[in-house]
């Protein structure tokens, strides 16, 4: 759980979601699950557009 947490938090969206094989959407619902960590997906994917 440390080790997502880390990764999710020093890796880009773009380059994290392929690792695990989601889409965006998929990934944030996942995340959703581990401590709420989907608004810094959120923010960082609106940013990359």
């Amino acid at each position: 759980r440390v080790e997502l947490y880390e990764l999710v938090w020093n890796t880009p969206l773009s380059k994290l979601v392929p690792k695990f094989g989601l889409s965006d959407k998929g990934f944030a619902k996942k995340s959703h699950q581990f401590d709420r960590l989907t608004l810094r997906f959120r923010r960082q994917f609106i940013a990359e557009l």
